[in-house]
């Protein structure tokens, strides 16, 4: 079963400057393909996302301590 498409692969491979083989030899199937598109435009965001989470919990802790009767 082929995972790429010979024409699609050689349209991407291009568009990004490098060769269809190479784009292959990276990313076994266009799900891995995706998955790893995603991950690289949205690593920034996912960044602001945890440091939001941690200094949520940073200020909860802070506020526990500083009401003890909380």
């Amino acid at each position: 079963m082929e995972v790429h498409g010979g024409d699609e692969d050689r349209e991407l491979g291009d568009e990004v400057g490098i060769r269809r083989p190479s784009l292959l030899y990276r990313f076994p199937s266009k799900d891995a393909l995706y998955r790893e598109t995603v991950m690289v435009s949205f690593s920034d965001w996912f960044d602001l996302l945890g440091d939001a989470a941690r200094r949520e919990h940073v200020i909860t802790v802070l506020r526990a301590a500083a009401d003890p009767a909380a």
